[in-house]
């Protein structure tokens, strides 16, 4: 038996009602099969809330105050610097593989001052050659310049490949760190903040800018690298006394790092647009190149009408990207033509001095070769660092998301229960952020007994799934409050298992890994094939499926088969009853099962081992007569409220539903009238 208790109206003939939960053995104001007339006619004219009407038109939108909180919080955390979000990346990574990396700078080091060494001997082996001619002892000195320049290349040639071995122990360890850290960001977060459209607009930039977060450690490691030759380099050509010809190189170079900074920003700012229309396009073909999406394109007639979407999509995608390589033309040809000026004069410069006797040929041949590798550093540095320069946001995603996950999960205890749970709803209203009505609104106090198996029904709209993430934690009420077990879920989150519409396959996992994920032994959690032996879908599931529970979801991967939505929906059913929750919600769950098979599951569930409080959100009436309780949603708050009989009884409108549903099912004229 359940409870209503409205505290602003009594029921004719009682007295006023107390907002303290009535027991069980004495309560005779609650909705059940006994209820009086009076007290359903209260519950089908509930007191009306004047912030559940409409407001005008021209008013803002306003939020409650924790809706408010959490987007103060969201916007505070996205004020950051990126700057030092960037260091601290940084540093976590260096953190990670400091071993790996130090032995890669170390390796660079060795391998730049071996190559300048073999330049310049070179170098130096080359004038020789052409002193010969007037100094025949000349040949003692070009065999031992030869065998330098060959010594210190084969150093070279060692250093470069003991960095490259060192190169691949650091991606091992940085690829996993990487993926691990933006994985952490993201499933640290509760519930009702995944729900957001603001968080979700975050979640949506990081999957699409996952690989930027990677290249932007990479790209430093890489960088720095670049750095150390250049340093390396630089410092030899500085030393041998010709530093002055490395200005303008190091001048060019800054010209081609701005015009490179621009030409980044304008081809990342035109990629996050054309992104939405590469998505599109990416369903599209998929649409047009599966059997299923085929088929009914094929069964439509819209396959060619398809296809103009697509290509569409893809002419708009090349358009937005097509523009911004037009407007990088200008910074293009300065950062070349301007760079090769400024490098030139540097050529110049040396060839005089060699020219007039200042530097010997063999130096001049040397400062050549430098000042070109010198230029090849810097260039691939300008770009590298222009890319990291507009990436740099994409640091402070993940930082900005572990921060609200720390934030927002303070005070929020995880809490298991050893029995099934009593539900309390008191005064519940919720409005989400810039709405301007409420989406439920629920006065008064309802008591849902522990145990019971709970229907809830309503129109399309009317709050169904919305209460089912309430009294999951998904959301949280604007005002009010909702206790589990007697844990209140502004302070506490249950450990429940709740089926959703939008339920996962997780296809790539057996059918046993997906049934036991979320399985708790300590609470009564079962072993997949227990579970699916007493639900009895073993036959249904695998009847044509030899490795049964150890089948791959999916017919992509090897040993795995496809199912279908129903078998889905069954799997996703045992995952739900495995878990050992005490407390279980299912929207919709049997919406792609045949009849019997609707059947059997249910009544499998209702009678299925151990103590549960089960909600069921359904449009199928016919599934709830063996429901202890039926909430009835309209407008957003709870119209009726009982047993079954006692709502046929009632005659109100989930008896005028009931025997429409049934009329139609055994009258011909009528169907195709059904409601809820």
């Amino acid at each position: 038996m359940g409870f209503i208790d409205r505290p602003d109206k009594a029921v004719p003939g009682e007295e006023p009602r107390n907002t303290t939960a009535p027991s069980l053995t004495t309560d005779t104001r609650g909705v059940s099969a006994a209820a009086p007339a009076a007290a359903l006619n209260d519950l089908e004219h509930p007191p009306r809330n004047p912030t559940n009407d409409l407001e005008p038109e021209s008013a803002t939108p306003t939020e409650t105050r924790p809706e408010k909180a959490i987007t103060e919080l969201i916007a505070s955390t996205g004020n950051r610097s990126l700057f030092k979000d960037y260091l601290r990346s940084i540093k976590e990574a260096w953190d990670q593989t400091k071993d790996t990396w130090s032995r890669r700078l170390a390796y660079t080091t060795l391998g730049a001052v071996a190559i300048v060494a073999s330049s310049y001997a070179t170098s130096k082996t080359l004038g020789l050659v052409g002193e010969t001619a007037q100094d025949p002892t000349a040949y003692d000195s070009i065999f031992a310049w030869l065998g330098i320049s060959i010594a210190t290349a084969i150093a070279y040639r060692f250093f470069q490949f003991k960095e490259d071995i060192a190169s691949e122990r650091h991606t091992e360890k940085i690829e996993p760190y990487l993926s691990e850290s933006i994985f952490e960001a993201t499933t640290n977060l509760p519930p009702e903040v995944v729900e957001r459209r603001d968080v979700q607009k975050i979640l949506t930039k990081i999957r699409r800018n996952e690989y930027s977060i990677r290249a932007l450690v990479e790209g430093t490691f890489d960088g720095s690298k670049q750095a150390i030759e250049l340093a390396v380099t630089t410092g030899a050509i500085v030393l041998s006394g010709y530093g002055l010809w490395t200005l303008p190189v190091f001048a060019g170079g800054w010209i081609a790092y701005r015009c490179a900074v621009r030409c980044s920003a304008r081809l990342i700012e035109a990629e996050d647009t054309a992104s939405a229309f590469d998505q599109r396009v990416n369903y599209g073909r998929t649409s047009l190149l599966n059997n299923s999406g085929l088929t009914d394109l094929s069964l439509l007639a819209a396959s060619k009408r398809m296809v103009g979407k697509v290509m569409e999509w893809a002419r708009n995608s090349y358009a937005l990207r097509r523009a911004a390589t037009i407007k990088n033309l200008a910074d293009d040809l300065i950062s070349d033509y301007g760079c090769e000026a400024l490098v030139s004069m540097s050529y110049a410069g040396v060839v005089m001095s060699a020219v007039v006797g200042d530097i010997s040929p063999a130096s001049c041949l040397w400062l050549v070769y430098s000042l070109y590798s010198i230029k090849g550093e810097i260039n691939f540095m300008s770009d590298l660092f222009s890319r990291q320069v507009t990436k740099v946001e994409f640091a402070s995603l993940r930082y900005q998301l572990l921060d609200l996950s720390e934030k927002l999960n303070d005070g929020k205890r995880f809490q298991t229960l050893n029995e099934a749970p009593d539900i309390v709803l008191e005064d519940v209203r919720l409005r989400y952020p810039g709405s301007k009505r409420d989406t439920l609104n629920i006065p008064g106090r309802i008591i849902i007994p522990a145990g019971s198996k709970v229907g809830i029904i309503g129109p399309n709209g009317t709050g169904k799934s919305t209460l089912i993430k309430l009294l999951s934690g998904r959301l949280e009420p604007s005002s009010g409050k909702v206790s589990i077990g007697g844990f209140d879920l502004r302070s506490n989150r249950v450990f429940g298992a709740h089926l959703t519409q939008d339920y996962e396959a997780f296809p790539g996992l057996s059918v046993e890994e997906i049934i036991e994920l979320g399985v708790r032994p300590e609470v009564g959690g079962m072993p997949a094939e227990k579970v699916v032996d007493t639900l009895g879908i073993n036959q249904v599931l695998f009847h044509d499926k030899p490795l049964g529970l150890k089948t791959i979801n999916g017919s992509q991967f090897e040993n795995g088969k496809s199912f279908s939505g129903g078998q889905q929906q069954l799997i996703c059913i045992a995952r739900t009853i495995a878990t050992g929750a005490k407390f279980c919600s299912l929207d919709e769950h049997t919406a792609k099962l045949d009849p019997d098979m609707q059947i059997e599951i249910n009544r499998a569930l209702f009678e299925f081992p151990g103590d549960r409080t089960f909600v069921l959100v359904t449009h199928k009436l016919d599934q709830l007569r063996n429901c202890d309780l039926i909430l009835v949603l309209g407008g957003g708050t709870v119209r009726e409220f009982g047993s079954h009989d006692a709502l046929l009884a009632s005659g109100g409108e989930y008896a005028r539903v009931y025997r429409k549903q049934a009329e139609a099912y055994f009258n011909e004229s009528k169907r195709g009238a059904l409601e809820f």
